[in-house]
């Protein structure tokens, strides 16, 4: 049986890195909360390390065109959301009203490398005191060369009935 050699590729190297998170939240009144945080990881891709993933995707592409898928699945490994970038933002805004029985958030989370982001906005109605139906819906903002433009589905709908106990 012959055996599938992959052709030598780039490979992400993981270094000794400093991890930083600042973040703050405040409560402003009639029910509205705001959240805002920034991560740094000194083990994300810089820009020139992500250009080469790019340039490396984008031959794989090609050779799964030409028949041979190898190349496409081995760079598919080497892709993990969300730690691709060093620097990334976090936003939530939150707001209970209606009697304590409707709530609405939409959360952000932004790479600020290439501006790609997931937005998040939610619709939660509190039906009893420990039921609750909701809807969810999230969007990948950004073009084929970002961060969220690598992710195969771009819009996504959750709909659902929750119990707390």
């Amino acid at each position: 049986m012959p055996v599938l050699a992959l052709p030598p590729t780039w490979s992400p190297s993981s270094r000794n890195h400093v991890e930083l998170l600042l973040g703050g939240q405040y409560t402003f009144p009639r029910n509205v909360n705001l959240v805002l945080e920034y991560f740094h990881s000194g083990n994300g891709l810089d820009r020139g390390e992500w250009n080469m993933y790019q340039d490396m995707v984008m031959s794989a592409g090609q050779d799964f065109r030409n028949g041979n898928p190898l190349p496409l699945l081995t760079d598919n490994l080497y892709f993990s959301a969300l730690t691709m970038a060093r620097d990334y933002a976090f936003g939530r805004l939150y707001w209970l009203f209606h009697h304590d029985k409707f709530e609405a958030e939409v959360l952000i989370l932004a790479n600020l490398r290439d501006g790609s982001s997931l937005v998040r906005p939610g619709l939660y109605w509190k039906i009893h005191s420990n039921w609750s139906l909701y809807w969810l819906q999230g969007e990948l903002l950004g073009g084929a060369t970002t961060e969220f433009g690598h992710l195969q589905v771009s819009r996504v709908s959750d709909f659902g009935v929750r119990y707390h106990f």
